[in-house]
């Protein structure tokens, strides 16, 4: 989550996912404006299913692991 530095009221959170490790490196990356009082979860988990759809359009199957890591 960064706050808006015109807005203090205003925040972004963004994810970045790795939609596959074996062949080529390509990612899934979404960014939600959201309060800046709002829980990270609340804001985590809509962009986490969000990445999870798109690996599964790819991949025609769910990920076997899923590992999560927060910078900050």
């Amino acid at each position: 989550i960064a706050k808006s530095t015109r807005d203090r009221k205003r925040a972004y959170g963004a994810l970045i996912a790795s939609m596959d490790l074996q062949q080529n490196s390509t990612y899934f990356s979404t960014v939600t404006e959201c309060s800046a009082f709002d829980v990270l979860a609340n804001t985590l988990w809509p962009m986490i299913a969000k990445a999870l759809r798109q690996y599964q359009l790819e991949h025609k199957k769910l990920p076997s692991r899923i590992v999560f890591y927060r910078d900050g």
